[in-house]
């Protein structure tokens, strides 16, 4: 049972994957159209982060007709500009986070990946099942801070103070609302999942020592 979601990091993180998915594929097609052979799935990590050194290792590859020195021939050669290569990955930047990881690279085509994107957006997402120990403690820490939002709301952020409450303890964090005086409880996603572990191991314990 999902007893916590946060529904606005989802729909950032999959907007932002299908762009920076946009921007990669605009990258690609930028260093494909150098001529100098198309950007294979395993380099996508170092056309992202490093282009510079793509184009040069393809440059190494270039056959020099007999008799040439390699650097000599190369400062005649007419070698591609990397001017538009290295814009889109100037814009890639943004979205660097992600890494080549979250997308599938087949036929010089770019896409998210399915199931690495719903992992990264569901990464705030809290599940228990209903007949784990875990659940019921679980969901009473949730009601408290509701209850205690709800209370704050009433005396205009009076109960909560930054400088007076320290939440850690509780899995919880302190968020500005409206005014960005008045202070919300929020869950921290990952130390529920550390809790709801904890409890569902010292039932685990519980059963093997009775």
């Amino acid at each position: 049972m999902v007893i916590y979601e946060n529904k606005q990091f989802e729909e950032q993180t999959y907007s932002e994957l299908n762009e920076a998915a946009n921007v990669m594929q605009t990258l690609v097609d930028a260093f494909n159209a150098l001529n100098l052979g198309d950007v294979q799935p395993n380099e996508l990590g170092l056309l992202a982060i490093n282009p510079q050194r793509l184009y040069d290792d393809r440059l190494a590859k270039i056959e020099i007709p007999q008799g040439f020195r390699r650097d000599k021939y190369l400062e005649i050669m007419e070698l591609p500009d990397l001017t538009d290569v290295l814009r889109a990955q100037k814009l890639y930047k943004r979205y660097e986070r992600y890494g080549a990881r979250f997308f599938d690279f087949r036929g010089g085509k770019i896409s998210v990946n399915t199931a690495k994107a719903k992992q990264m957006a569901e990464m705030h997402t809290v599940s228990v099942d209903e007949s784990s120990p875990a659940f019921k403690p679980v969901k009473r820490l949730l009601e408290a801070m509701q209850a205690i939002n709800e209370a704050n709301d009433m005396v205009n952020g009076e109960l909560i103070r930054s400088y007076t409450v320290n939440l850690d303890g509780l899995c919880m964090e302190l968020t500005t609302v409206r005014d960005h005086v008045h202070y919300h409880a929020k869950i921290k996603p990952y130390k529920i999942k550390e809790l709801i572990k904890k409890l569902e191991r010292q039932r685990v314990v519980t059963v093997n020592n009775s």
